[in-house]
């Protein structure tokens, strides 16, 4: 369904480009898209754990085209979420997705950026940074640190490059098919509703809790509210 609504997108918005027409007249149909690249996501992150088949070639393949819109790689996701995150949720120093400690905040420049720049905040127009890129800045930041923290090395790291480039590739065919306008109706500005709406759960589902010593899972997660039909369009991603 949600590659459906995708593909319709393109035909649409290549359409009225031919028109004569902006194509920019169609915007309200990136935030269509951009739900349905976020759903596409939910869907990848279940069946990279295991939800949806036993089949492991089945699910890279779903694995792979959930993420596509992010060129996120699903051998980087299944070692970066499912192994490191989820035995180490927001304990200092190991988990990937926990906000850095005092001490790193003051070590480290990166750090100090995370929090005081790109960090949700009230009254803060930066904080929108996380939203609208956050997904897509640390999966690239996480596939570029992975050799060094020893989430991939060799054959796997390779191959996350791989399907990292091949994503790529496929965004970029579809620049060079469709044109600069209608490429950033269909992907640039759906990719910022997508990162939005998922960062939304990232960010709550953890960080509104404090740093452990151990993986305790109801001292590290909290559960995110939403109404039924959102509930139902993100797989109950938000428990």
């Amino acid at each position: 369904m949600h590659l459906l609504v995708f593909s319709l997108g393109v035909m649409v918005t290549k359409w009225w480009a031919t028109q004569g027409l902006s194509p920019f007249y169609l915007a309200p149909l990136s935030v269509l898209i951009g739900m349905s690249f976020a759903g596409l996501a939910f869907v990848g992150h279940e069946t990279l754990h295991g939800a949806l088949t036993h089949n492991r070639l089945l699910r890279r393949i779903v694995g792979f085209l959930g993420f596509a819109p992010f060129c996120v790689s699903p051998t980087l996701w299944v070692t970066w979420h499912n192994s490191v995150h989820h035995s180490n949720t927001n304990i200092r120093g190991r988990d990937p997705d926990a906000y850095p400690t005092w001490e790193e905040y003051h070590s480290s420049r990166a750090a100090r950026w995370s929090v005081d720049w790109a960090a949700p905040r009230s009254g803060s127009l930066r904080g929108w940074i996380t939203l609208a890129l956050g997904f897509s800045l640390q999966s690239l930041q996480v596939l570029l640190s992975a050799r060094k923290k020893k989430y991939l090395s060799g054959k796997s790291l390779a191959i996350a490059w791989v399907e990292t480039l091949l994503g790529v590739s496929l965004w970029s065919v579809l620049f060079a098919v469709v044109g600069l306008e209608a490429f950033i109706i269909v992907y640039v500005l759906p990719l910022l509703v997508a990162n939005a709406i998922v960062m939304a759960h990232i960010i709550t589902n953890h960080s509104l809790s404090p740093l452990c010593e151990k993986n305790d899972t109801l001292a590290s997660s909290l559960t995110v509210s939403v109404p039924k039909w959102f509930e139902f369009y993100s797989l109950g991603f938000g428990y």
